[in-house]
């Protein structure tokens, strides 16, 4: 309540006084002063008068400079610094309510009218409405102090973001629920319409934030995938120092070994004749006997296996030779101190599984980026390069349908290969009207002219549309093959599965990427608040 002196009379008008404008705060001090009587105003009240005349609920020093010149310089210096400071204290008023608004979850002004409603403090005892009324119409003259305020106090409440698209909109649809039904008016009915307004925005925002964050750190996952040439690089280095390990294997070890193959043969029906590529592979084993030998050495065995293992036209010796080529795996896997002469067998054996599975991504990698490379360069040898998404499906395809080629491809990779192959439903729509893109002069006019009758003047664009739809399908379909290629280099994990594993901290993080993910925490709730506090809000 501020306090006039009026005629030599102190009078007391409410706060709102001050929010009216320096002409209407005369004209009521001067209607006071008639129902007063005529006494003559004193000095004193005349230069309170001019001086309260100066303050505003405009806030701040460029507020007040945007006051007339010549009433803000007829205040006193005491005046003056009254108006400056009132303004700076109701600024930081504004920024307070507005945290409390947000720390609440809009429900800040019924608390506040509920105390002036019990205690008489802050407001009128006994009269809650009236009480609650002047608490939202000061609230809806903060400005941009009191959503400072909302900010602040969207980032001050506590509580891990959602590290999940679907779970941020989950997040952002709960937090934005409770505050549009804090910030509703009326009864429960009322502030339901306000809580699902609330939850919509928040779950949007909540969602934008995150899957925006996503993308970002999934194409920086991405680049960490080493490239083919990484790969063979990687291998080489994992080749060399399992040979620097200098591990040399004993005969009798080497022996028990093809003792175990021998047994395992006998009993899954070997015949030489059925089964040439086994019998290669024996004979080597055999020419072990009695003689030390390297890592290596078993190494080119288990490749003399492969060899075999890749004849598709005799599956039997598939089958019989996979056997054999694991049971070789868990030897050197498994070797002892007591089956070597020298070397570390553990740091050899581990080496030569990196070396082989790094081998074997770069070798079904550039499978795939050859298919590629072949289809980019038969669309491109028909001048227009129309049918490049045909092409590059259909090499994929070839790849999948040759059991030698496919042989060795995981689940995984096969499935991202058909997702090559067969589209999704969104992109195969583009590539249909894809259909009305001009591949050259004639086709260019006759779409214009199918387009024409079709839907008259305006058909004339649906060439356009359709090279706008063309392009990006080709553009899924490149996608695709990306995400397939990712999925063989980084030996199974896939651009999401990696970024998660570097949020994880398993893998580490590329430049940037914290940072972003940093941003995302910080911003992402307060997002969804904020978002529902500007549908639902004062």
């Amino acid at each position: 309540m501020a306090t006039l002196n009026i005629n030599g009379k102190r009078v007391k008008v409410d706060d709102s006084f001050l929010s009216l404008t320096p002409e209407q705060q005369n004209a009521t001090v001067d209607e006071i002063a008639s129902q007063l009587g005529p006494a003559q105003e004193s000095q004193q009240s005349q230069d309170m008068r001019q001086e309260l005349s100066g303050m505003s609920n405009k806030l701040g020093d460029a507020q007040i400079e945007s006051l007339p010149q010549a009433r803000y310089d007829a205040l006193s210096p005491g005046g003056k610094a009254m108006a400056v400071a009132r303004g700076a204290g109701r600024m930081a008023d504004d920024f307070v309510r507005g945290t409390a608004d947000m720390l609440t979850f809009g429900l800040a002004d019924e608390f506040a009218a509920k105390a002036g409603d019990l205690t008489g403090i802050g407001g009128e005892a006994g009269n809650y409405e009236q009480n609650l009324a002047d608490q939202r119409q000061r609230d809806s003259e903060g400005g941009a102090s009191r959503f400072a305020g909302q900010l602040a106090g969207a980032v001050m409440m506590p509580g891990a973001a959602a590290k999940t698209t679907v779970g941020a909109i989950g997040q952002g649809a709960l937090m934005g629920g409770a505050y549009g039904f804090g910030s509703g008016e009326g009864g429960f009915e009322s502030r339901l319409g306000s809580s699902a307004l609330g939850a919509g925005t928040g779950g949007i925002a909540g969602g934008v934030v995150r899957g925006a964050a996503n993308a970002i750190e999934r194409r920086m996952a991405g680049k960490t995938i080493p490239t083919i040439e990484e790969l063979g690089l990687y291998a080489s280095k994992a080749y060399k120092a399992a040979e620097d390990a200098g591990v040399i294997i004993k005969p009798g070890s080497t022996q028990r070994l093809t003792e175990s193959i021998k047994k395992q043969l006998a009993e899954d029906g070997f015949d030489t004749a059925l089964h040439p590529g086994v019998m290669a592979v024996l004979n080597r084993l055999d020419g072990l006997e009695g003689q030390n030998t390297t890592l290596k050495g078993m190494d080119i065995i288990r490749r003399v296996a492969g060899n075999a293992a890749g004849d598709v036209t005799r599956p039997d010796q598939q089958r019989l030779v996979s056997k054999m080529i694991n049971k070789i795996d868990d030897f050197i896997g498994d070797l002892k101190p007591d089956d070597v002469l020298a070397g570390n067998s553990k740091e050899a054996a581990n080496q030569m599984l990196r070396a082989r599975s790094l081998w074997t991504r770069m070798k079904k990698a550039e499978k795939i980026d050859t298919a590629i490379l072949k289809a980019t360069r038969r669309a491109d040898s028909t001048g227009s390069g129309g049918n490049a998404d045909n092409a590059m499906r259909q090499n994929v395809r070839a790849i999948l349908d040759n059991p030698r080629l496919a042989r060795g491809m995981s689940a995984a990779e096969k499935k991202a290969a058909e997702r090559v192959i067969k589209g999704t439903i969104p992109q195969n729509a583009l590539r249909l009207a894809g259909k009305l893109a001009p591949t050259g002069v004639v086709s260019g006019t006759l779409s214009s002219a199918a387009g024409y009758g079709l839907a008259g003047p305006v058909g004339i664009g649906l060439p356009v549309l359709g090279a706008g739809a063309k392009a990006l399908a080709d553009h899924m379909t490149v996608r695709n093959v990306e995400k397939l290629s990712q999925l063989i280099r980084s030996g199974g994990l896939t651009a999401r599965q990696v970024a998660e594993f570097i949020q994880q901290g398993v893998i580490p993080a590329p430049a940037g990427f914290k940072a972003i993910e940093a941003a995302a925490q910080a911003g992402q709730m307060p997002m969804s608040r904020i978002g529902a506090e500007v549908a639902t809000g004062r």
